[in-house]
């Protein structure tokens, strides 16, 4: 076990320690938690005292590693194995870091010796992270709700019709989360009508609705410091034999994969599953992407829903389901709801609105 741990990710930082800055590193002491320290800068001196109350805040004009080194050198700081969140530790900060520990160890230790003293323990923080405690999925149901709610009215207004853009309908979405209280959104909201559709990650433009499109709208909000995510595909109209025949593949699918969840299954075998229903229909090629991940401070975490993942899904794990099928200059489906496996083993997801192919 290290000696002492240093957190760089700011989300990390946030779950560990309630600071939601934009400039911080995390102390995390091994022996005494009294020495444990957040380090940041002058503009969130006030807020670090009312988030972290307890926690010793420590200013410093600089950032990284230089921060770290004079609030070491002020505190006393030491540790002969540091932990590090490897994932967010740059090149430039490691260097400085190992060059401090070197300083720090007497005897001259040699390049080797510093390498190892530096211990990557991304994989357990991801670990700790996956499994949701009672008040962070009580923040994610929250999430969902407020996301949800922003899509009805969106719904209401009829927004959804022809001649509207895809850059109009974001945008609306957007302000709508906000005015039912998200912090902001979780991430570029997508929306993809037509031909867009088939982009899993389009970038919403100046594309008009037309009659008799498929639009893919991809959203979520962030309330509390955690996010929502979720997928609706509708259909401007009623649906065209291939619109339906690919949409009911994609919600056998999304059917699937919640059904094969069960206490220490593997994230893998959910993908399995899902992947499973599109390439018995044909269309194995259409659906590039992972089934699902894990959803929290972070909108993409662990575990990775996807082709032979290991991660196991336990009681308190966050997950989002989200198959598709994508036909290039045509148009695309993709089914998502986020879901938490309970500690009775019910998997309950965190939208209460119907997952299924929308008509508007």
């Amino acid at each position: 076990m290290p000696d002492a741990v240093l957190i760089f990710g700011l989300s990390s930082i946030r779950y560990f320690s309630g600071f939601s800055g934009s400039n911080a590193l995390l102390w995390i002491d091994g022996s005494d938690a009294a020495r444990d320290v957040l380090i940041t800068d002058g503009r969130y001196t006030t807020q670090a005292r009312g988030e972290c109350p307890g926690l010793t805040i420590d200013i410093q004009s600089s950032r990284g590693s230089a921060a770290l080194c004079a609030t070491a050198a002020e505190r006393g700081l030491h540790a002969d194995t540091l932990g590090v969140d490897g994932e967010f530790l740059n090149w430039l900060d490691y260097q400085e870091i190992a060059a401090w520990l070197n300083t720090e160890n007497s005897g001259g230790v040699d390049s080797t010796t510093i390498l190892a003293q530096l211990v990557d323990i991304s994989p357990q923080i991801a670990q700790l992270r996956a499994v949701k405690d009672s008040a962070e999925i009580v923040a994610l149901d929250k999430a969902a709700r407020c996301a949800e709610a922003a899509l009805c009215d969106l719904i209401d207004e009829k927004i959804l019709a022809p001649g509207v853009t895809e850059n109009e309908v974001a945008a609306r979405l957007d302000y709508l989360m906000k005015i039912h209280g998200s912090e902001c959104v979780s991430f570029e909201t997508i929306v993809g009508t037509g031909a867009n559709g088939a982009l899993p990650h389009h970038s919403p433009d100046g594309t008009q609705i037309s009659a008799g499109d498929l639009v893919v709208i991809d959203f979520g909000a962030v309330v509390d410091g955690y996010h929502s995510d979720c997928t609706h595909t509708f259909c401007i109209g009623d649906p065209q034999p291939w619109q339906k025949e690919i949409s009911d593949i994609v919600w056998q699918a999304h059917q699937a994969a919640v059904a094969a969840v069960v206490p220490g299954i593997t994230a893998g075998s959910i993908d399995d599953a899902a992947r499973a229903i599109i390439t018995d229909a044909g269309y194995r090629e259409c659906f590039g992407h992972f089934t699902g991940h894990g959803v929290g401070i972070d909108i993409h975490e662990h575990p990775w829903v996807r082709t032979g993942s290991q991660e196991s899904i336990v009681p308190g794990t966050v997950f989002t389901v989200e198959p598709g099928i994508y036909l290039p200059d045509r148009g695309g489906v993709r089914i998502e709801n986020t879901y938490v496996l309970e500690e009775d083993g019910n998997v309950r997801s965190l939208q209460a609105f119907s997952a299924e192919l929308l008509l508007v």
